[in-house]
Protein backbone atom coordinates (compact mmCIF):
# COMPACT_ATOMS: atom_id res chain seq x y z
CA UNK A 1 0.00 0.00 0.00
CA UNK A 2 2.84 2.15 1.05
CA UNK A 3 5.15 1.52 -2.46
CA UNK A 4 1.71 2.28 -4.51
CA UNK A 5 0.86 5.40 -2.41
CA UNK A 6 4.64 6.37 -3.66
CA UNK A 7 4.42 5.48 -6.79
CA UNK A 8 1.34 7.55 -7.54
CA UNK A 9 3.21 10.57 -5.99
CA UNK A 10 5.91 9.63 -8.42
CA UNK A 11 3.77 9.51 -11.21
CA UNK A 12 1.97 12.78 -10.53
CA UNK A 13 5.46 14.22 -9.79
CA UNK A 14 6.81 12.88 -13.68
CA UNK A 15 3.64 14.57 -15.53
CA UNK A 16 5.49 18.49 -14.65
CA UNK A 17 8.33 17.44 -15.91
CA UNK A 18 8.10 18.56 -19.25
CA UNK A 19 8.68 14.68 -20.61
CA UNK A 20 6.53 12.13 -22.49
CA UNK A 21 4.88 9.96 -19.62
CA UNK A 22 4.31 6.94 -21.87
CA UNK A 23 7.87 6.85 -21.82
CA UNK A 24 8.51 7.40 -18.93
CA UNK A 25 6.99 4.06 -17.78
CA UNK A 26 9.20 1.61 -19.97
CA UNK A 27 12.26 3.64 -17.63
CA UNK A 28 14.30 2.42 -14.86
CA UNK A 29 13.08 3.70 -11.38
CA UNK A 30 16.27 6.37 -11.16
CA UNK A 31 15.26 7.79 -14.39
CA UNK A 32 11.62 7.98 -12.97
CA UNK A 33 13.11 10.16 -9.88
CA UNK A 34 14.84 12.16 -11.73
CA UNK A 35 12.01 13.47 -14.15
CA UNK A 36 10.08 13.38 -10.60
CA UNK A 37 12.56 15.51 -8.75
CA UNK A 38 12.50 18.26 -11.65
CA UNK A 39 7.98 17.94 -11.68
CA UNK A 40 8.64 18.57 -8.00
CA UNK A 41 10.54 21.92 -8.95
CA UNK A 42 7.82 22.95 -11.45
CA UNK A 43 4.89 22.29 -9.20
CA UNK A 44 6.97 25.00 -7.05
CA UNK A 45 7.30 27.11 -9.71
CA UNK A 46 3.51 27.21 -10.08
CA UNK A 47 3.17 28.14 -6.43
CA UNK A 48 5.44 30.69 -5.85
CA UNK A 49 3.57 32.51 -9.51
CA UNK A 50 0.48 31.83 -7.64
CA UNK A 51 1.99 33.27 -4.52
CA UNK A 52 3.25 36.07 -6.44
CA UNK A 53 0.92 37.26 -8.75
CA UNK A 54 -1.72 36.90 -5.93
CA UNK A 55 -0.08 39.21 -3.32
CA UNK A 56 0.46 41.72 -5.90
CA UNK A 57 -3.04 41.92 -7.32
CA UNK A 58 -4.11 41.62 -3.57
CA UNK A 59 -2.56 45.00 -2.99
CA UNK A 60 -3.20 46.48 -6.49
CA UNK A 61 -7.08 46.15 -5.97
CA UNK A 62 -7.82 47.28 -2.62
CA UNK A 63 -7.30 43.43 -1.26
CA UNK A 64 -9.94 42.38 -2.98
CA UNK A 65 -9.56 38.07 -3.15
CA UNK A 66 -12.17 37.81 -5.78
CA UNK A 67 -9.96 39.46 -7.97
CA UNK A 68 -6.22 38.28 -7.06
CA UNK A 69 -7.11 34.94 -6.67
CA UNK A 70 -8.38 34.24 -10.10
CA UNK A 71 -5.41 36.35 -11.25
CA UNK A 72 -2.96 34.35 -9.88
CA UNK A 73 -4.22 30.66 -10.99
CA UNK A 74 -4.04 32.47 -14.54
CA UNK A 75 -0.99 33.45 -14.11
CA UNK A 76 0.92 30.80 -12.26
CA UNK A 77 -0.68 28.85 -15.30
CA UNK A 78 0.81 30.63 -17.92
CA UNK A 79 4.25 30.74 -16.55
CA UNK A 80 4.28 27.04 -15.76
CA UNK A 81 3.02 26.26 -19.44
CA UNK A 82 5.71 28.37 -20.96
CA UNK A 83 8.31 26.35 -18.39
CA UNK A 84 7.16 23.20 -19.62
CA UNK A 85 7.51 24.03 -23.06
CA UNK A 86 10.87 25.52 -22.60
CA UNK A 87 11.71 21.96 -20.69
CA UNK A 88 10.53 20.44 -23.97
CA UNK A 89 12.65 22.70 -25.91
CA UNK A 90 15.69 21.02 -24.12
CA UNK A 91 15.61 17.51 -24.86
CA UNK A 92 17.42 16.71 -28.39
CA UNK A 93 15.82 15.49 -31.35
CA UNK A 94 15.88 11.83 -31.43
CA UNK A 95 13.86 11.48 -34.96
CA UNK A 96 16.15 11.10 -37.76
CA UNK A 97 14.93 13.48 -40.86
CA UNK A 98 16.61 14.32 -44.26
CA UNK A 99 18.12 17.78 -42.35
CA UNK A 100 19.23 16.56 -38.75
CA UNK A 101 21.19 14.11 -41.29
CA UNK A 102 22.73 16.40 -42.71
CA UNK A 103 23.74 18.90 -39.36
CA UNK A 104 24.12 15.73 -37.18
CA UNK A 105 21.96 17.03 -34.67
CA UNK A 106 19.71 14.50 -34.08
CA UNK A 107 20.41 11.82 -31.06
CA UNK A 108 22.88 8.60 -32.02
CA UNK A 109 24.93 9.21 -29.01
CA UNK A 110 23.77 10.76 -26.38
CA UNK A 111 28.00 12.04 -25.93
CA UNK A 112 27.87 13.98 -28.23
CA UNK A 113 25.15 16.21 -26.95
CA UNK A 114 26.87 17.24 -23.74
CA UNK A 115 27.60 20.83 -24.49
CA UNK A 116 25.34 22.81 -22.11
CA UNK A 117 26.39 26.33 -22.51
CA UNK A 118 25.39 27.16 -25.93
CA UNK A 119 23.60 30.67 -27.16
CA UNK A 120 20.43 29.43 -27.47
CA UNK A 121 20.79 28.06 -23.76
CA UNK A 122 22.09 31.45 -22.58
CA UNK A 123 18.69 33.09 -24.17
CA UNK A 124 16.55 30.46 -22.27
CA UNK A 125 18.48 30.66 -18.89
CA UNK A 126 18.34 34.64 -19.18
CA UNK A 127 14.52 34.96 -20.33
CA UNK A 128 14.34 32.31 -16.66
CA UNK A 129 16.39 34.44 -14.33
CA UNK A 130 14.34 37.85 -15.73
CA UNK A 131 11.30 36.00 -14.92
CA UNK A 132 12.56 35.06 -11.66
CA UNK A 133 13.80 38.17 -10.82
CA UNK A 134 10.30 39.24 -11.90
CA UNK A 135 8.07 36.88 -9.67
CA UNK A 136 10.47 37.26 -6.19
CA UNK A 137 9.35 40.58 -5.60
CA UNK A 138 5.66 40.39 -4.77
CA UNK A 139 7.20 37.52 -2.69
CA UNK A 140 9.76 39.86 -0.45
CA UNK A 141 7.15 42.39 -0.49
CA UNK A 142 4.84 39.94 0.39
CA UNK A 143 7.30 38.51 3.60
CA UNK A 144 9.63 41.10 4.86
CA UNK A 145 7.51 44.88 4.19
CA UNK A 146 7.57 45.32 8.02
CA UNK A 147 11.26 45.51 7.40
CA UNK A 148 11.34 48.51 5.79
CA UNK A 149 8.59 50.72 7.25
CA UNK A 150 10.54 53.14 8.64
CA UNK A 151 12.63 54.17 5.76
CA UNK A 152 9.05 53.56 3.50
CA UNK A 153 7.65 56.44 5.87
CA UNK A 154 10.76 58.87 5.44
CA UNK A 155 10.64 58.35 2.33
CA UNK A 156 6.74 59.30 2.31
CA UNK A 157 7.56 62.62 4.24
CA UNK A 158 10.15 63.68 1.70
CA UNK A 159 7.86 63.18 -1.43
CA UNK A 160 5.26 65.05 0.47
CA UNK A 161 7.51 67.43 1.13
CA UNK A 162 8.75 67.66 -2.06
CA UNK A 163 5.42 68.22 -4.04
CA UNK A 164 4.21 70.34 -1.62
CA UNK A 165 7.30 72.98 -1.80
CA UNK A 166 7.09 72.74 -5.69
CA UNK A 167 3.74 73.41 -5.79
CA UNK A 168 3.57 76.26 -2.47
CA UNK A 169 6.54 77.80 -4.77
CA UNK A 170 3.85 78.51 -7.28
CA UNK A 171 1.58 79.96 -4.73
CA UNK A 172 4.14 82.54 -2.68
CA UNK A 173 4.96 83.42 -5.91
CA UNK A 174 1.09 84.89 -6.62
CA UNK A 175 1.26 85.65 -2.98
CA UNK A 176 3.86 88.23 -3.56
CA UNK A 177 2.77 88.90 -7.27
CA UNK A 178 -0.96 90.37 -5.20
CA UNK A 179 1.23 92.52 -2.93
CA UNK A 180 3.30 94.34 -5.43
CA UNK A 181 0.29 94.98 -7.11
CA UNK A 182 -1.55 96.04 -3.73
CA UNK A 183 1.32 97.90 -3.12
CA UNK A 184 1.40 99.83 -6.71
CA UNK A 185 -2.00 101.04 -6.62
CA UNK A 186 -1.97 102.42 -3.01
CA UNK A 187 0.82 104.64 -3.85
CA UNK A 188 -0.58 105.98 -6.60
CA UNK A 189 -4.27 106.83 -4.24
CA UNK A 190 -2.48 107.39 -1.68
CA UNK A 191 -0.13 110.74 -0.29
CA UNK A 192 3.50 109.82 1.67
CA UNK A 193 1.92 110.70 4.71
CA UNK A 194 -1.13 108.03 4.47
CA UNK A 195 1.37 105.92 2.61
CA UNK A 196 3.32 105.09 5.56
CA UNK A 197 0.62 105.29 8.06
CA UNK A 198 -1.25 102.57 5.81
CA UNK A 199 2.19 100.22 5.80
CA UNK A 200 2.91 100.34 9.53
CA UNK A 201 -0.15 99.13 10.07
CA UNK A 202 0.23 96.20 7.25
CA UNK A 203 4.05 95.40 8.47
CA UNK A 204 1.63 92.76 10.75
CA UNK A 205 -0.45 91.96 7.80
CA UNK A 206 2.12 91.42 5.44
CA UNK A 207 4.77 89.81 7.70
CA UNK A 208 3.34 86.51 6.40
CA UNK A 209 4.00 86.69 2.75
CA UNK A 210 7.68 87.36 4.23
CA UNK A 211 7.69 84.38 6.14
CA UNK A 212 6.39 82.12 3.26
CA UNK A 213 9.37 83.37 0.93
CA UNK A 214 11.97 82.83 3.74
CA UNK A 215 10.45 79.05 3.90
CA UNK A 216 10.43 78.58 0.11
CA UNK A 217 14.57 79.38 0.19
CA UNK A 218 15.08 77.31 3.35
CA UNK A 219 12.86 74.20 1.70
CA UNK A 220 15.00 74.27 -1.70
CA UNK A 221 17.96 74.88 0.37
CA UNK A 222 17.03 71.01 2.65
CA UNK A 223 16.23 69.40 -0.46
CA UNK A 224 19.31 70.22 -2.35
CA UNK A 225 21.50 68.75 0.88
CA UNK A 226 18.87 65.87 0.87
CA UNK A 227 20.23 65.15 -3.00
CA UNK A 228 24.06 65.37 -2.27
CA UNK A 229 23.88 62.51 0.88
CA UNK A 230 20.58 60.40 -0.84
CA UNK A 231 23.11 57.60 -0.88
CA UNK A 232 24.24 55.14 1.21
CA UNK A 233 26.06 52.05 1.82
CA UNK A 234 24.08 48.74 0.69
CA UNK A 235 22.15 46.70 3.14
CA UNK A 236 22.13 50.08 6.12
CA UNK A 237 18.97 51.35 6.69
CA UNK A 238 20.43 54.43 9.10
CA UNK A 239 22.00 57.51 7.64
CA UNK A 240 22.05 59.87 10.33
CA UNK A 241 22.47 63.46 8.07
CA UNK A 242 19.48 62.05 5.80
CA UNK A 243 17.50 61.24 9.04
CA UNK A 244 18.64 65.27 10.64
CA UNK A 245 17.60 66.98 7.28
CA UNK A 246 14.20 65.29 6.62
CA UNK A 247 13.25 65.26 10.53
CA UNK A 248 13.74 69.05 9.74
CA UNK A 249 12.24 69.58 6.48
CA UNK A 250 9.14 67.79 7.76
CA UNK A 251 9.11 70.12 10.58
CA UNK A 252 9.23 72.90 8.62
CA UNK A 253 6.95 72.13 6.23
CA UNK A 254 4.69 71.33 9.34
CA UNK A 255 4.78 74.71 10.53
CA UNK A 256 4.17 76.34 7.16
CA UNK A 257 0.66 74.60 7.22
CA UNK A 258 0.22 75.41 10.47
CA UNK A 259 0.91 78.77 9.83
CA UNK A 260 -1.67 79.14 6.82
CA UNK A 261 -4.01 77.78 8.54
CA UNK A 262 -3.80 80.56 11.81
CA UNK A 263 -3.21 83.37 8.45
CA UNK A 264 -6.44 81.93 6.28
CA UNK A 265 -8.59 82.22 10.25
CA UNK A 266 -7.28 85.75 10.94
CA UNK A 267 -7.12 87.26 7.44
CA UNK A 268 -10.64 88.10 7.76
CA UNK A 269 -10.61 89.86 11.30
CA UNK A 270 -8.17 92.76 9.46
CA UNK A 271 -9.33 95.66 9.04
CA UNK A 272 -7.97 99.49 7.24
CA UNK A 273 -9.64 102.49 8.10
CA UNK A 274 -9.29 104.53 4.70
CA UNK A 275 -11.96 104.99 2.68
CA UNK A 276 -9.70 105.82 -0.92
CA UNK A 277 -8.35 102.47 -1.07
CA UNK A 278 -11.03 100.30 0.88
CA UNK A 279 -12.30 98.64 -2.26
CA UNK A 280 -8.89 97.72 -3.40
CA UNK A 281 -7.96 96.58 0.19
CA UNK A 282 -10.62 94.11 0.31
CA UNK A 283 -9.47 92.96 -2.89
CA UNK A 284 -6.28 92.26 -2.19
CA UNK A 285 -7.56 90.24 0.82
CA UNK A 286 -9.57 87.92 -0.78
CA UNK A 287 -7.09 87.58 -3.86
CA UNK A 288 -4.75 86.43 -0.40
CA UNK A 289 -7.44 84.38 0.74
CA UNK A 290 -7.53 82.57 -2.30
CA UNK A 291 -4.18 81.82 -2.40
CA UNK A 292 -4.29 80.66 0.87
CA UNK A 293 -6.89 77.95 0.29
CA UNK A 294 -5.52 76.83 -2.68
CA UNK A 295 -2.45 75.90 -0.61
CA UNK A 296 -4.48 74.40 2.46
CA UNK A 297 -6.47 72.36 -0.23
CA UNK A 298 -3.20 71.60 -2.12
CA UNK A 299 -2.34 70.00 1.31
CA UNK A 300 -5.01 68.14 1.42
CA UNK A 301 -5.73 66.49 -1.63
CA UNK A 302 -1.57 65.35 -1.50
CA UNK A 303 -2.38 63.91 1.97
CA UNK A 304 -5.26 61.78 0.56
CA UNK A 305 -3.14 60.84 -2.87
CA UNK A 306 -0.28 59.41 -0.67
CA UNK A 307 -2.63 57.65 1.72
CA UNK A 308 -3.80 55.68 -1.05
CA UNK A 309 -0.74 54.67 -2.64
CA UNK A 310 0.97 51.36 -1.25
CA UNK A 311 4.53 52.76 -2.89
CA UNK A 312 5.16 49.09 -4.10
CA UNK A 313 7.66 49.80 -6.68
CA UNK A 314 9.35 51.67 -3.84
CA UNK A 315 9.13 48.91 -1.20
CA UNK A 316 10.73 46.87 -3.69
CA UNK A 317 13.83 49.41 -4.24
CA UNK A 318 14.03 49.57 -0.34
CA UNK A 319 13.86 46.32 0.38
CA UNK A 320 16.83 45.50 -2.19
CA UNK A 321 19.22 48.10 -0.69
CA UNK A 322 18.00 47.38 2.65
CA UNK A 323 17.32 43.61 3.48
CA UNK A 324 19.71 40.92 2.85
CA UNK A 325 16.91 38.58 3.23
CA UNK A 326 14.99 39.80 -0.22
CA UNK A 327 18.83 39.27 -1.88
CA UNK A 328 18.70 35.70 -0.74
CA UNK A 329 14.98 34.78 -1.56
CA UNK A 330 15.11 35.93 -4.91
CA UNK A 331 18.54 33.67 -5.59
CA UNK A 332 16.49 31.16 -4.26
CA UNK A 333 13.43 31.81 -6.27
CA UNK A 334 16.00 32.23 -9.69
CA UNK A 335 17.69 28.63 -8.60
CA UNK A 336 14.33 26.73 -8.40
CA UNK A 337 14.18 28.25 -11.98
CA UNK A 338 17.42 27.19 -13.15
CA UNK A 339 17.80 23.70 -11.65
CA UNK A 340 15.22 21.59 -13.43
CA UNK A 341 16.76 22.95 -16.86
CA UNK A 342 20.01 21.55 -15.39
CA UNK A 343 18.73 18.24 -14.50
CA UNK A 344 16.74 17.95 -17.86
CA UNK A 345 20.31 18.57 -19.23
CA UNK A 346 21.76 15.90 -17.48
CA UNK A 347 19.31 13.00 -18.43
CA UNK A 348 21.43 13.03 -21.59
CA UNK A 349 24.09 11.57 -19.28
CA UNK A 350 21.41 8.69 -18.34
CA UNK A 351 20.82 6.93 -21.89
CA UNK A 352 17.30 8.35 -21.54
CA UNK A 353 17.41 9.21 -25.07
CA UNK A 354 18.81 6.87 -26.84
CA UNK A 355 15.88 4.70 -25.07
CA UNK A 356 13.23 7.16 -26.06
CA UNK A 357 14.66 7.09 -29.24
CA UNK A 358 14.19 3.77 -29.80
CA UNK A 359 10.89 3.81 -28.46
CA UNK A 360 9.84 6.86 -30.47
CA UNK A 361 11.36 4.87 -33.70
CA UNK A 362 8.85 2.03 -33.21
CA UNK A 363 5.88 3.80 -32.53
CA UNK A 364 6.12 5.99 -35.70
CA UNK A 365 6.94 2.49 -37.35
CA UNK A 366 4.05 0.63 -36.39
CA UNK A 367 1.92 3.57 -37.37
CA UNK A 368 3.25 4.44 -40.60
CA UNK A 369 2.82 0.32 -41.51
CA UNK A 370 -0.59 0.23 -39.88
CA UNK A 371 -1.33 3.53 -42.14
CA UNK A 372 0.48 1.60 -45.34
CA UNK A 373 -2.00 -1.16 -44.48
CA UNK A 374 -4.96 1.04 -44.25
CA UNK A 375 -4.02 3.10 -47.47
CA UNK A 376 -3.58 0.02 -49.22
CA UNK A 377 -7.21 -1.68 -48.16
CA UNK A 378 -8.82 1.29 -49.12
CA UNK A 379 -7.31 1.42 -52.31
CA UNK A 380 -8.67 -2.21 -53.35
CA UNK A 381 -11.60 -1.52 -51.98
CA UNK A 382 -11.66 1.83 -54.30
CA UNK A 383 -10.46 -0.33 -57.48
CA UNK A 384 -12.61 -3.29 -56.94
CA UNK A 385 -15.60 -1.03 -56.84
CA UNK A 386 -14.42 0.77 -60.30
CA UNK A 387 -13.81 -2.88 -61.85
CA UNK A 388 -17.49 -3.92 -60.65
CA UNK A 389 -18.57 -1.11 -62.22
CA UNK A 390 -16.64 -1.16 -65.43
CA UNK A 391 -17.67 -5.00 -65.85
CA UNK A 392 -21.16 -4.02 -65.23
CA UNK A 393 -21.80 -1.54 -67.83
CA UNK A 394 -19.62 -3.94 -70.33
CA UNK A 395 -21.65 -6.79 -69.63
CA UNK A 396 -24.52 -4.56 -71.07
CA UNK A 397 -22.63 -4.19 -74.11
CA UNK A 398 -21.39 -7.88 -74.32
CA UNK A 399 -25.02 -8.73 -74.67
CA UNK A 400 -25.21 -7.97 -77.91
CA UNK A 401 -22.15 -9.81 -78.86
CA UNK A 402 -23.48 -13.26 -77.40
CA UNK A 403 -26.61 -12.79 -79.63
CA UNK A 404 -24.41 -13.23 -82.34
CA UNK A 405 -21.40 -15.36 -81.46
CA UNK A 406 -22.09 -17.09 -78.40
CA UNK A 407 -18.14 -18.43 -78.29
CA UNK A 408 -16.68 -14.82 -78.81
CA UNK A 409 -19.07 -14.15 -76.12
CA UNK A 410 -17.45 -16.20 -73.48
CA UNK A 411 -13.94 -15.32 -74.81
CA UNK A 412 -13.87 -11.65 -74.08
CA UNK A 413 -15.99 -12.07 -70.94
CA UNK A 414 -13.08 -14.44 -69.68
CA UNK A 415 -10.96 -11.73 -70.77
CA UNK A 416 -12.35 -9.04 -69.11
CA UNK A 417 -13.09 -10.38 -65.65
CA UNK A 418 -9.08 -11.80 -65.69
CA UNK A 419 -8.11 -8.34 -66.41
CA UNK A 420 -10.74 -6.46 -63.94
CA UNK A 421 -9.33 -9.49 -61.12
CA UNK A 422 -8.82 -8.12 -57.98
CA UNK A 423 -5.24 -7.15 -56.79
CA UNK A 424 -2.67 -6.98 -54.30
CA UNK A 425 -1.91 -2.67 -54.08
CA UNK A 426 1.85 -2.18 -52.58
CA UNK A 427 2.07 1.83 -51.28
CA UNK A 428 5.13 2.85 -53.01
CA UNK A 429 8.25 4.27 -51.74
CA UNK A 430 11.03 6.42 -52.75
CA UNK A 431 13.32 6.14 -49.51
CA UNK A 432 15.43 2.84 -48.48
CA UNK A 433 14.73 4.05 -44.91
CA UNK A 434 10.34 5.14 -45.03
CA UNK A 435 9.23 6.91 -43.00
CA UNK A 436 12.39 8.63 -41.95
CA UNK A 437 12.95 9.06 -45.52
CA UNK A 438 16.91 9.83 -44.84
CA UNK A 439 17.94 7.55 -47.69
CA UNK A 440 16.97 8.43 -51.11
CA UNK A 441 16.67 5.54 -53.15
CA UNK A 442 19.16 5.36 -56.15
CA UNK A 443 17.73 7.31 -58.90
CA UNK A 444 17.31 4.93 -62.39
CA UNK A 445 18.27 7.57 -65.31
CA UNK A 446 18.84 4.90 -68.17
CA UNK A 447 16.92 1.70 -68.89
CA UNK A 448 18.67 -0.91 -70.35
CA UNK A 449 15.20 -2.31 -71.96
CA UNK A 450 11.16 -2.05 -71.74
CA UNK A 451 11.04 -4.78 -68.83
CA UNK A 452 13.72 -2.68 -66.36
CA UNK A 453 10.69 0.49 -66.74
CA UNK A 454 8.19 -1.52 -66.13
CA UNK A 455 9.76 -3.40 -63.08
CA UNK A 456 10.65 0.12 -61.82
CA UNK A 457 6.82 1.49 -62.09
CA UNK A 458 5.77 -1.74 -60.68
CA UNK A 459 7.84 -2.46 -57.84
CA UNK A 460 9.27 -5.60 -59.14
CA UNK A 461 12.52 -5.34 -59.15
CA UNK A 462 14.05 -8.34 -56.66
Amino acid sequence: MKNSFIENIRLTLTTFSGEDGYILKKCATSLKVHFAVIGFFVMLIFIGCFVSATTFTYSLFNENPLISTPFGILWASIITIIYLLLLYTISPPTLPNKYKVKDKTFITDEKNHTRFFTPSMFLRLGFMTLMAIIIAQPINVYFLSKSIEPSLEKFKQLQKANMTIVADSLFISDEIRVKEDFERVIRLKLDEQELNLVNNKLTDFNSKINLDKVFITKAFSLLDSLKKCDVKPLFTKVNKKQDSLVNELHNLLQLEVQSDLNYQAELQNVLLSNAKIENEFNSYKEQLNKIISAKINNYNNLEKLLSKSNFYIQRIKLLLHENALSWIITLVVILVFLYPIRLKFLVRNKRFYVLKREIEEQLVIDNYNEFRRHYSQVLEEKIDKVNNEVLNKLLVKLLKIKEINKFRYQTILKEIKEELQPEKIDFYENWENPPFRTIQKSEISKFSSEKDFLDLLYNNVE
